[in-house]
């Protein structure tokens, strides 16, 4: 199933970095159908300490171009890089991926993006920590510096990246780091001390008491759309943080999720964040129905995710897949080249996922 949240007025707050949304400028639509995926590993440096590994995917005229699954992280695997990058310049999808992830933690997303004819780009946030939690917004603003250089990507990508449209997806902790370069300023505020003062366990508490850390902004102003699969976050940022949002967002949400339930984080949210908002829950989904995680289950028992990628539970892995990308690519066409509105009751239909839209 499917909940779908009602649009949100657009709000006055401006970006963390300063200024409104900018405008994006007139162009057409992406290319459907390009015959191929190439990929392209790099490294950006975000200061002189923080060194990270970043992929990106992008539509090729070249049929032997590689592609890469989430399995090829294992170490050892390094990644081919692919050759023919000239053509027109692309919308970018910057992607995060979760706690303790990699950047290949949404390949099949990265695959299906490039195949409509995006350029997206994800990085390696390293080893993810206490300390190094909140450093995460500051790598995608890195990575977008670095792919405006030609000195600093591999061979004929700054020039097919077109950095007057760019959208970011995250998931799970990706998604708090999205929306964060998104706008979302974090700190003390009410909800996190109300959620803390419950007395669950939580990875969020206890709370930071007033003054004990200052409200982070680190908003992108390059940034024109928002998009999150089951975003943590919701307590850090609080209300009033969220509201700072004022360019687009997509939040697809899990309904089977015991890490951000959708009616204790998702839908307040989705209410008080800034801007226009769609939201969609997709009921038989689970916390890393969102990952690439099948390759990294095969023969083994996993309670979570195992029957959604034998095809044996009430929602195929390949449906939801497909359904998320199917989302994403309306969305993407809908803020970029004046494409209708994203229908999720007809996309999920034709994917054969039950939905039930809830405003």
């Amino acid at each position: 199933m499917v909940r779908v949240l009602g649009a949100v007025g657009l709000g006055t707050a401006a970006l963390a970095c300063g200024g409104g949304p900018r405008p994006v400028s007139s162009v057409s639509a992406p290319a459907a159908t390009p015959t191929a995926i190439g990929v392209a590993t790099f490294a950006v440096t975000v200061d002189p300490s923080r060194t990270l590994t970043a992929a990106v995917w992008y539509p090729t005229a070249d049929a032997t171009s590689p592609t890469v699954r989430y399995l090829d992280v294992i170490p050892g695997q390094a990644h081919a890089d692919a050759p023919a990058l000239a053509g027109p310049r692309l919308p970018v999808v910057m992607m995060s991926h979760g706690w303790g992830g990699k950047k290949e933690h949404a390949a099949y997303l990265a695959e299906r993006l490039a195949a409509a004819g995006y350029l997206v780009a994800a990085v390696d946030h390293g080893v993810d920590s206490q300390a190094t939690a909140f450093l995460r917004p500051r790598d995608l603003s890195a990575l977008l510096d670095a792919l405006a250089d030609p000195a600093k990507v591999p061979a004929g990508v700054a020039a097919r990246a077109d950095l007057e449209r760019v959208a970011v997806y995250g998931h799970s902790f990706g998604g708090f780091t999205a929306l964060a370069v998104g706008g979302a300023a974090f700190g003390p505020n009410p909800q996190w001390d109300a959620h803390c003062a419950t007395g669950e366990p939580a990875l969020d508490c206890p709370a930071p008491p007033a003054g004990a850390m200052p409200t982070l902004e680190m908003g992108d102003p390059r940034v024109d759309l928002v998009m999150a699969a089951a975003p943590a976050g919701y307590f850090i940022f609080g209300d009033a943080g969220l509201g700072k949002v004022a360019v687009p967002s997509l939040i697809i949400a899990a309904g089977d999720d015991d890490v951000v339930p959708f009616a204790q984080q998702i839908a307040p949210m989705a209410a008080a964040l800034g801007a226009r908002n769609l939201t969609v829950e997709l009921t038989d989904a689970t916390h890393m129905t969102f990952a690439d995680m099948c390759p990294l289950i095969a023969g083994k028992d996993d309670a979570e995710v195992g029957p959604q990628c034998a095809g044996t539970g009430p929602l195929a892995m390949g449906a939801a897949h497909a359904l998320v990308g199917d989302l994403i690519v309306a969305e993407l066409a809908h803020v970029f080249a004046d494409g209708p509105a994203p229908e999720p009751a007809a996309l999920a239909a034709a994917r054969r996922v039950a939905i039930t839209p809830h405003r």
